[in-house]
């Protein structure tokens, strides 16, 4: 049987696959690559067509949370169509995006609701422990009459 080499980062919900080679060495060669600051776990190795992994059940959420843990809106979708991207597309603050207002919006796929809202809970945590969440446009707003009260 044929085998791949899976190179992953974090754990539990923040559990990410970053890339999967045909081969260790390139597995290798890609996490040096990146050795300057990536958190890479150990690479996995897994034998293909083995039986895998059940993908019954997974689900496309659309998920949007405010800073202070608020659940504003989840979208559960029959399709994954607009969400293959949803990896990829998790910037340096490890979100999909933030609205106008500030809230996080996250694409997830997973199995349920309750999984879907907890993953987007850790990462909104993730995001307030790193001092990575922006200035939502009220808070801007505040901060610029504040300083033009004091320049008065």
């Amino acid at each position: 049987m044929s085998k791949v080499y899976v190179v992953t980062t974090g754990c539990y919900s923040d559990y990410a696959i970053r890339s999967i080679f045909s081969t260790e060495a390139r597995a290798r060669d890609f996490m040096a690559m990146f050795s300057n600051g990536a958190d890479f776990n150990d690479i996995e190795e897994f034998e293909l067509d083995c039986g895998g992994v059940d993908m019954r059940g997974q689900r496309a959420f659309f998920v949007r949370m405010a800073k202070d843990g608020r659940v504003i809106e989840v979208e559960h979708r029959n399709s994954p169509y607009g969400f293959e991207d949803a990896v990829s597309s998790i910037n340096e603050a490890g979100a999909n995006g933030f609205d106008l207002s500030g809230n996080m919006i996250l694409r997830i796929i997973t199995t349920d609701t309750a999984r879907a809202i907890k993953i987007a809970n850790d990462r909104r945590a993730q995001l307030l422990a790193a001092n990575e969440w922006p200035l939502s446009r009220e808070e801007v707003k505040a901060l610029a009459e504040a300083k033009e009260a004091r320049d008065e």
